[in-house]
């Protein structure tokens, strides 16, 4: 191979890419526009140092019957339910601010209103049956619901806490479904998404929330930060974000073979295996550049929601080494998918559906990994592995309590890239 000419094509691709300011936008503003809301959602209750009110006796009440969303059963309702209540026999995290500041189990209805009417409960939070359906991630556009707080009108302020939370959680279900309507929008070559796009969808989904909170009233702030809800959004955004970067970048090639553009190439004094090795060199510079920018942006932005305590953490040089291993299973991934595709138009349809549910799955709007029947699929996604790492090094600042994570990425890139090299020649001698 001739590496000259490999880096010549590499830099031409990133070179292109950087020119696309459409492409631009959905790289580095998406992503930092969207972990910027999530934050603001949550700033309400993730700053100071003391905790003034703690042990809010309240209950939830998770009537949601769940929805099939390619061939798996999502519930809302239940991941909403296990934010608030912690798992059955198990001892609260000293450290989770949300479980020590409310004091919250399940119940039904019916137990629940009369605990709130007898001045047992401060407030009763009530998720609908049709949860899961109107927020269906399969739908155009999320439809209305209404989640109920049933509220002790002798219990003012703790009950207010509990609306605050809940809008907070709300803000951030909202969030997710702006993300999953951007990304349905998006096609592989991701420049068809732009601004306006984003900014109608913000807007209708800002002056028109699909989701409420209704409060019905009946007569009768939080320990010291250990952990900030950003250190998970932040790279669970910037990797769902970067899967889609690298997937439009990696079929790129698709469109050169089709437009005779590679063919041509390989007429002068250059292999194809050069060629290929250059357009996946620059794809995944492209992405390094993506994940970076986006680490720098949001540890800059991170302190406006009161978050005291460094996003990315204290380890530079193993936040890098993850971005870097994190990049090259995303180049992987996205190769794959775009040596496995006959067609661009394949490469569209499918490539935006399945980095679409590996997101879903792996984490990118909510932590699916402890729920039953999904923890073994979330874990075999790359979103999965790569913010979990990110998350584990934020709180630790340790690089070996992330091994296990960069293992499993070097893996997915190994694998990902060995198979596509392997497609792509078959594909280019037929």
């Amino acid at each position: 191979m001739d590496f000259r000419k490999i880096l010549t094509i590499a830099l031409r691709d990133v070179r292109i890419t950087f020119s696309d300011r459409s492409l631009l936008l959905i790289m580095i503003a998406a992503p930092l526009a969207l972990t910027t809301i999530i934050g603001a959602a949550f700033s309400g209750f993730t700053g100071g140092s003391d905790v003034p009110i703690q042990n809010i006796q309240a209950a939830v009440v998770n009537e949601d019957e769940g929805v099939t969303l390619f061939f798996q059963q999502i519930n809302f309702g239940d991941i909403i339910t296990n934010i608030i209540v912690p798992p059955e026999g198990q001892t609260p995290e000293p450290d989770n601010t949300l479980w020590k500041l409310i004091a919250a189990q399940k119940m039904t209805r019916e137990e629940a209103i009369a605990a709130v009417n007898d001045g047992k409960l401060a407030a009763a939070i009530i998720i609908p049956k049709d949860f899961s359906a109107a927020l269906n991630p399969a739908n155009d556009v999320p439809a209305e619901t209404k989640i109920t707080l049933y509220r002790d009108a002798g219990s003012e302020l703790s009950a207010g806490i509990v609306t605050s939370v809940m809008r907070s959680i709300v803000n951030n279900v909202v969030s997710g479904n702006i993300a999953i309507f951007a990304a349905g929008q998006v096609q592989p070559t991701l420049k068809v998404l732009n601004a306006q796009a984003i900014a109608q969808s913000m807007a209708e989904q800002g002056n028109n929330p699909p989701i409420t909170v209704n409060e019905i009233t009946v007569d009768n702030a939080q320990t010291a930060q250990t952990f900030s809800p950003a250190q998970y959004f932040a790279p669970a955004m910037a990797v769902f974000f970067l899967t889609f970067t690298m997937a439009g970048s990696a079929r790129s090639i698709i469109e050169e073979q089709n437009s005779w553009t590679l063919q041509r190439m390989v007429t002068t004094p250059t292999t194809f295996s050069s060629v290929l090795a250059g357009k996946l060199l620059g794809t995944y510079l492209t992405g390094v550049f993506q994940l970076l920018v986006l680490i720098v942006l949001m540890a800059i932005i991170s302190p406006l929601f009161g978050t005291k305590i460094p996003v990315w953490g204290t380890n530079p040089v193993a936040v890098v080494l993850m971005a870097l291993i994190t990049t090259a299973a995303a180049t992987g991934l996205g190769s794959i998918l775009a040596a496995v595709a006959r067609t661009a138009e394949q490469a569209d349809v499918y490539g935006s559906a399945l980095l679409t549910l590996m997101g879903l799955l792996g984490g990118a709007f909510f932590d699916l990994s402890n729920i039953p029947g999904l923890g073994i699929a979330s874990r075999l996604t790359l979103n999965y592995w790569a913010t979990n790492g990110f998350s584990t090094l934020a709180r630790t600042n340790d690089l070996v309590s992330v091994l296990p994570n960069l293992l499993v990425l070097l893996i997915y890139f190994v694998v990902g890239f060995g198979i596509a090299v392997v497609l792509f020649n078959r594909r280019f001698k037929s």
